[in-house]
């Protein structure tokens, strides 16, 4: 949601890869690569076609 906003109005975006939500690393990684496919999926060249 956020990402679209972003792209329908051509405001740049950047997010930080932070840490401390939980002990289990793998669950960090999973937040971080779901950021990750949502901004693919907004803004991928394919989508745009």
């Amino acid at each position: 949601m956020v990402f679209e906003f972003a792209r329908c109005e051509k405001i740049p975006v950047a997010w930080v890869l932070a840490g401390g939500y939980c002990c289990e690393i793998e669950k960090i990684v999973r937040v971080h690569l779901n950021t990750a496919q949502a901004r693919w999926e907004v803004f991928s060249a394919e989508k745009h076609r």
